[in-house]
């Protein structure tokens, strides 16, 4: 009977040792996040619309419409510091704001010095790929899709 107990307590603590291990040595968001990031793309893409209906805006006129309720990043890169400061890299300036992880790690939040945050749900990530969406309840509902890639070192 000792020598059983002694088997499922030796099983039990190889389970958990690789299970410990296992979680120690994965990528998690949080990991994945830090470094820095060229968006390469922008994307727009209508929700709620009835059948083939067409959106008359083009992407610009979106965007700005976008810009009044949220701040638009475009043609950045995004440095993600282990401390949880963000420098957004323009072609003419450098903005410093914190960033963090919340929910299960899927979510994305800025929070910039004036005490404006903006929430994002992380698509993708992995070690060259990170997606992100916007999502719009204001005048022309949808998704902004931001998708970047990871400099390497």
């Amino acid at each position: 009977m000792k020598l059983i107990a002694g088997i499922y307590i030796a099983v039990f603590l190889t389970i958990m040792s690789i299970f410990i291990l296992a979680v120690h040595f994965s990528e998690t968001p949080e990991h994945l996040i830090v470094g820095k990031w060229k968006e390469v793309s922008w994307e727009y893409e209508r929700v709620n619309k009835v059948g083939n209906e067409k959106i008359s805006k083009t992407s610009e006129e979106i965007k700005q419409l976008l810009g009044e309720k949220l701040i638009i990043h475009q043609a950045e890169t995004w440095d993600f510091k282990p401390n949880r400061s963000l420098l957004l890299i323009g072609p003419n300036s450098t903005k410093e704001l914190e960033w963090r992880l919340k929910g299960r790690g899927h979510i994305l939040q800025l929070k910039w010095k004036n005490h404006y945050i903006e929430n994002y749900e992380i698509d993708v990530i992995n070690d060259s790929v990170m997606i992100i969406n916007f999502e719009s309840d204001i005048e022309i509902r949808g998704i902004a899709k931001l998708t970047f890639t990871k400099e390497k070192k």
